[in-house]
This record gives structure tokens, sequence and C-alpha cells, in this order.
């Protein structure tokens, strides 16, 4: 009896020293934005969130191209997902294509159609092309629908209104 109590240990202390292994290992890709992202994408590459993810560390490390790329990868394995859409018009309006973003946004909005940041995002598209009117509603929605978005926009405002 003993000596199974003693492999039966042995094998729990192999088990953790394993696990903690494995953690130690993942820990470290955390450190890493690009490296997280792309292992996610490795382990579950029918998943649009990974490429989502990698899309916006591109994003956000101006590499807009790059950004594009991943997002039309996620919008290929989930078309109905607004979110994806709405990232793809604010990389496309950062570029300067301001046709193409506004599609994205009006997209994003026809499969969610209470998306406050699609509708502002909408909104200063609009503004850029001139489109002031529409750009004013879009806005307005979109303030309606987030009251952090208005109090910002209040506080940012000179004249507070």
């Amino acid at each position: 009896m003993k000596s199974f109590n003693v492999f039966q240990g042995i094998a729990i202390i192999l088990l953790i020293i394993c696990y903690s292994i494995a953690a130690e290992k993942r820990n470290n890709l955390w450190h890493d934005e690009l490296i997280l992202n792309t292992d996610n994408i490795h382990k579950s590459p029918q998943k649009a969130r990974p490429y989502l993810n990698r899309g916006l560390f591109y994003f956000n490390n101006d590499r807009i191209d790059a950004a594009i790329d991943e997002y039309f990868i996620a919008l290929r394995l989930a078309p109905n997902y607004a979110y994806i859409h709405n990232n793809l018009g604010v990389a496309y309006f950062k570029k300067g294509h301001l046709d193409a973003s506004i599609k994205e946004f009006n997209e994003a909005l026809r499969l969610y159609p209470d998306y406050g940041e699609a509708h502002y995002n909408l909104g200063v598209a609009y503004g850029e092309k001139g489109m002031t009117g529409a750009a004013y509603i879009e806005i307005k929605k979109a303030m309606e629908l987030n009251k952090n978005l208005a109090e910002g926009l209040k506080y940012s405002n000179p004249s507070g209104q």
C-alpha cells in the first residue's frame, strides 16, 4: 500500500510540474500582444475574434493595411459581426477612403441598429464629406444611444453645449 502512495505522489508531482511548465510558457505569450494573437489564430483558425484582435493590434500600431487584411479574414469567418464592420470602417477612414468607410459603418448599423459607436463614426465620416445634415443626425443618434459619448462631447466643446 505504501509503494502505491509513493508512486501516486510522484505522478501527482510530475503532473504539477508539467502543468506549471505549460502555464509558464503560455504566460510568456502575454508579454507580446502580437505573439499572443498569432498564437490564438494558430489554435483557433476558424474563429473571427483572434483575427479581429490582431487587426486591432495592427491598427493601434499604425499598420492600417495589415489591420484591414485581418478584418477581411475576420469578416469571412463572421460576416454578420457589426464590430468588425465598424473597425474596418475606421481603418478605411484613417486611410482617407470615406466612401468605403461609410459603407462599412452602414453595414454595421444594418446588423446592429443601436450601435452608438458606429452612428458616431458614420456621423464623423459624413462630416468629412461635407454632409453636415446627415452628420448631425448620426452624431445625435450616437449621443442618444451612448450617454458617456454625450458627456465626452459636451466637455470637449469649449462652450459646453
